[in-house]
């Protein structure tokens, strides 16, 4: 829904004037927050479950669980959005691709957030990448992500979450090969 009212803004919202003199659309602008969020979603999660509240007060457990609850709701919300956009063509696919490779990427000690969020833009957008030009990229995703649900350095919760996806996504495309059911 917000997708669509994004595309119906950047065809009909009129550009938008900078300060130095250059226009900027609507689309534009939108592409740009998208690129924020997405490369800080991170540093948000850190930044939203680090103990301590505003006034500088520590958090009890009940809080803290609450606040990495809602900006881990808030993270995978900005990911659906972002292939919302993408089937509705307001991104393109190589920047859906770019992200797919992105959250493919092992960072970190926990890596369960980008994990969700890969199963998240597979879900939402991951048919209309399977074309025929990108058949051999969604065939490496679909590789690294089996591999990754058989895993045991993950937690057990990521890897059977991760098995679940390769499963459910190679079922809504009917793929037996992609979920080890070809012969």
């Amino acid at each position: 829904m917000y997708a669509q009212l994004c595309k119906r803004l950047s065809e009909e919202a009129p550009n938008f004037e900078q300060g130095d003199g250059s226009t900027n659309t609507f689309r534009i602008l939108l592409l740009n927050k998208c690129k924020v969020e997405f490369d800080n979603r991170a540093a948000a999660l850190e930044c939203n479950i680090n103990g301590v509240a505003e006034d500088g007060s520590l958090l009890d457990k009940d809080e803290l669980e609450e606040r990495r609850q809602t900006t881990k709701r808030k993270m995978l919300g900005n990911i659906k959005f972002i292939g919302e956009l993408g089937k509705l063509e307001m991104l393109s696919e190589g920047i859906l691709h770019r992200c797919i490779r992105e959250l493919l990427v092992r960072r970190g000690d926990d890596p369960a957030e980008d994990l969700e969020c890969l199963c998240q833009i597979m879900r939402t957008c991951g048919r209309i990448l399977d074309t025929e030009k990108g058949k051999n990229l969604m065939e490496q995703y679909f590789y690294r992500m089996r591999s990754l649900a058989e895993n045991m350095d993950l937690q057990p919760r990521i890897r059977y979450s991760n098995k679940y996806y390769v499963a459910l996504l190679g079922l809504l495309w009917w793929c037996p090969d992609r979920i080890g059911l070809a012969n």
